[in-house]
């Protein structure tokens, strides 16, 4: 059991990694591209150790194109091209649709890039008396506060209320900044204490002094290991 435990951070996080690697080089667009330059190998060398090297060499021609394309767009003759594609794709039925939803989430996340999510904040929720870490997602345009009627003084923020130990998933509330207080961390900080389920605080004196997982290991070995049978009581008169 105590080597199950030492084995599975490192194991699984190893698999995370290779699964990661495996999406951003396994795909469609990078194997066409290996074939492509497994055709033009002039070396010999193994099977394998081509192809994986011919992946990586696609991932990475893929991420330079990306990089030449974002160059591109910021040009005069780029916006003008990217102008017309996006022309093009409103006046697609249903394909307009999808499109229009996409850019718009595009546009929020880039108008708000200097709050969202970099701003962590303490409020009281789900009722008066208990406190939830909650992230600034955006600031709320007037017309849209105005009818929410949430009192309170200051702007109207959106905060994005995460669940433990899955921040993935979550509420979105609204509160005036006058009912929140900033939270005395990074995001990352308030990551680590939504994800451990309020047990590791970042920076204090007990995340220091806390120990480490090899040194709970071995107390537990020890703690577990064989006892001394307690000795019968000495006989009467001996």
């Amino acid at each position: 059991m105590i080597g199950l435990v030492a084995l599975a951070p490192i194991a699984l996080t190893v698999w995370l990694v290779s699964y990661l690697f495996s999406l951003l080089v396994a795909n469609r667009f990078t194997r066409f591209v290996a074939e492509w330059l497994l055709k033009l190998w002039p070396f010999e060398a193994d099977s394998r150790l081509r192809t994986a090297i011919a992946r990586v060499l696609a991932f990475l021609l893929l991420a330079l194109a990306v990089l030449l394309l974002g160059h591109f767009v910021r040009s005069l003759l780029g916006r003008r091209l990217y102008r017309l594609g996006e022309q093009v794709l409103e006046r697609i039925p249903f394909v307009n649709r999808v499109y229009l939803f996409i850019r718009q989430i595009a546009e929020s996340v880039l108008a708000q890039r200097k709050t969202l999510f970099r701003e962590v904040v303490v409020v009281e929720y789900p009722r008066p008396g208990l406190y939830s870490i909650a992230f600034v997602t955006a600031h709320v345009p007037s017309e849209f506060a105005a009818p929410m009627g949430v009192p309170g003084e200051g702007e109207l923020l959106a905060l994005f209320v995460p669940t433990t130990p899955n921040p993935t998933s979550g509420f979105l509330i609204f509160a005036r900044e006058s009912q929140v207080r900033r939270f005395p961390a990074g995001t990352s900080d308030a990551m680590s204490l939504i994800l451990s389920g309020g047990t590791i605080y970042p920076g204090s004196t007990t995340d220091l002094s806390r120990p480490r997982l090899i040194d709970l290991l071995q107390e537990t070995a020890e703690d577990a290991g064989p006892r001394e049978s307690p000795k019968p009581p000495a006989a009467p008169g001996s």
